[in-house]
């Protein structure tokens, strides 16, 4: 009877391992969009990247299902696995996405946590696209010609220490937008 639950511990244990290691963590590259799904079994998607110090990049998070009842949160970690910055601080995300602008403190591999927030109410697995993007840093008075989807934003990053005016012009298709010039001073998240 003895060898029989030492049996079945031991293959509980090879399972655990074997299911672990079949749940990898993607790893990203800037500029990459992936399309993953919120487990309602724990409520937590992990991605990890590479960043360098100094580095400016924008974590953008939004739910593909707007019945999902997602209200997706970020958090980013160090590679040691401590919380340097979180879209929390956002008390009334009512929105189905997140996004979060830092710029990153040292080199290394950074963690990116997805989880349903405060409002969230999820009841099935809810997918979304994360998309880690470093922005183009604008110089002022250069110019700079782009296409954005309709789908997603474009972000840019223009570091001033005065108040700056953007202007901006429609070269050609259709102009359904919303423009969201948002303060972040960098500062409170580095």
């Amino acid at each position: 009877m003895k060898k029989a639950i030492y049996v079945v511990i031991l293959l509980v244990s090879i399972l655990s391992c074997l299911e672990a290691q079949d749940t990898e963590i993607p790893i990203l590259e800037y500029g990459d969009k992936i399309r993953a799904k919120l487990p309602l079994s724990s409520l937590e998607s992990e991605f990890q990247f590479e960043g360098k110090a100094g580095d400016i990049i924008v974590i953008d998070v939004r739910d593909n299902d707007t019945l999902s009842g997602l209200y997706p949160e970020i958090t980013l970690l160090n590679k040691r696995g401590v919380q340097i910055a979180s879209t929390s601080y956002m008390d009334d995300n009512v929105d189905n996405l997140a996004m979060m602008p830092i710029e990153l403190p040292v080199d290394g591999r950074y963690t990116i946590l997805v989880t349903p927030g405060e409002f969230s109410f999820v009841q099935h697995d809810a997918p979304f696209t994360l998309r880690l993007l470093q922005p183009q840093i604008l110089e002022s008075g250069i110019a700079v010609r782009e296409s954005v989807e309709s789908d997603f934003p474009a972000y840019y990053v223009f570091l001033a220490e005065t108040a700056f005016t953007v202007e901006y012009e429609l070269l050609g298709g259709k102009f359904s937008w919303m423009l969201s010039l948002q303060e972040y001073k960098m500062g409170f998240l580095r």
